[in-house]
C-alpha cells in the first residue's frame, strides 16, 4: 500500500491494472506537478486548485487558492516554481455541511464522510460489502481543512441498511 498523494493521480489506472476494471466512483481530478504541463495548468489556475504537498499529512501545509491571500498565493507560486516535485493539486471539492454543538451554540460547519468497503475476489468474481461504520470528519470553525491535527474533530456515522 502507498500513502503518498501523488498516488492520487495513478488511482483509476491502477484499478484498471490490478483488477481489469473501471472505477464506479469518479475521484477528485489531481494535477501532478513534477510534470512541466500539469504545473503550468496549476500555476495559471493557482487562485482556484487546492494544493497539497505530498508528503504532507494532517492537513499541513495545504492552500485553497479561493480563500488565500495574494501574499499566499505567491509564496504558493514559489514553491511549485522550485519544488514542484514535492505538491499536487486538486480541484476545490465543495463539502457537505452539518449542524455541530460547540459548547456554546450551533454552528455550521465542514465534514467528509470516509465509508468503509471489504472487497474479496474470489475465481474472477469480486464482491464488495460496505462495512456498516463510517468516519465523519469535521473541520473547524471557518476551515475546510477536517483533519483532527488541525483543530477538526468527529460525529457518530451510523450506516444503515
Amino acid at each position: 500500500m502507498a500513502d503518498d498523494k501523488a498516488v492520487y493521480a495513478s488511482v483509476p489506472a491502477m484499478i484498471d491494472f490490478y483488477l481489469g476494471e473501471t472505477p464506479i466512483l469518479e475521484q477528485v481530478p489531481t494535477y501532478l506537478c513534477a510534470d512541466r504541463t500539469q504545473r503550468d495548468l496549476v500555476l495559471d489556475r493557482l487562485g482556484e486548485l487546492v494544493v497539497k504537498p505530498i508528503d504532507g499529512y494532517g492537513g499541513l501545509g495545504i492552500t485553497i487558492g479561493p480563500e488565500c491571500s495574494e501574499a499566499e498565493l505567491a509564496a504558493r507560486r514559489e514553491d511549485l516554481l522550485t519544488r514542484p516535485e514535492g505538491f499536487i493539486a486538486q480541484e476545490v471539492v465543495p463539502l457537505s455541511t452539518l449542524p455541530t454543538f460547540d459548547g456554546t451554540r450551533m454552528q455550521r460547519r465542514h465534514v467528509d464522510l470516509r465509508a468503509f468497503a471489504h472487497v474479496r475476489r474470489e475465481g474472477g468474481r469480486t464482491t464488495a460489502h460496505a462495512v456498516p461504520a463510517g468516519l465523519t470528519r469535521v473541520a473547524p470553525a471557518g476551515s475546510m481543512i477536517v483533519n483532527s491535527s488541525r483543530g477538526g474533530g468527529g460525529k457518530d456515522t451510523w450506516i444503515m441498511r
